[in-house]
């Protein structure tokens, strides 16, 4: 993913806000990336373009070697579906849903999944980080600890390359925002690219490169 120039700027009170300014970045797979910053310095809204859900005001984001603002509606989705993972803040697990359920949900509608397949491959997610004893409780039934593990099996499900995380262990204690870093190190080390927002300074202990978003710019720090 290759950002070129980006700006982002939003109106407020007929005043135009620039939030991203000029950033110029390359992010890789078989890496894990730490961004940080002060509230309101535009990391929500630098990951939302990094996923797809927002466009820049200006500048050019290079995904699969395509130039986005080039792509149509559906085929941004398609990008979005095929190759993009994310684990939100507040978990965003369907209460009505078992954990089992949640991490096939995204499934149903990827047609290169076949559906004798999606319980399998959720089953197999979910022993992969360690609940599969779980899997027919639903998330009040989970510790938050557990919830974010089902969180990061439910973004495995479409085999994307790319996991985006915003603030996910904000809510956590020190143990499981260790053992969720953990996890997404070993993603990394397995070939995605992992790009987390965090305030939690754990991160640096796990990132293989940390980034700080300042004044609109984006540039790397020494840990």
């Amino acid at each position: 993913m290759n950002l070129e120039n980006i700006s982002k700027e939003f109106k407020k009170k007929g005043e135009n806000i620039k939030v991203l300014d000029n950033i110029n970045y390359n992010f890789v797979a078989n890496k894990m990336y730490a961004i940080f910053g002060q509230s309101g310095s535009g990391k929500t809204t630098l990951i939302n373009i990094l996923g797809l859900l927002e466009k820049p005001t200006s500048g050019n984001y290079i995904f699969n070697n395509a130039r986005t603002d080039k792509l149509n509606n559906d085929k941004i989705c398609d990008l979005r579906k095929e190759n993009i993972g994310y684990v939100f803040q507040n978990v965003e697990l369907n209460d009505y849903l078992t954990a089992l359920e949640n991490v096939e949900l995204p499934m149903l509608i990827n047609n290169k999944i076949p559906r004798k397949e999606r319980k399998e491959k959720a089953i197999e997610l979910l022993e992969k980080f360690g609940i599969k004893k779980r899997i027919n409780h639903f998330p009040k039934e989970l510790s938050g600890g557990e919830q974010q593990r089902v969180a990061i099996a439910r973004a495995l499900a479409n085999d994307p390359k790319i996991i985006l995380c915003d603030e996910p262990t904000s809510s956590l204690d020190s143990k499981n925002t260790k053992r969720v870093f953990k996890i997404l190190k070993n993603l990394a080390e397995e070939g995605y690219c992992v790009i987390v927002v965090s305030h939690n300074e754990l991160i640096f202990d796990y990132a293989d490169v940390c980034l700080e978003l300042e004044n609109g710019k984006l540039h790397e720090v020494t840990k």
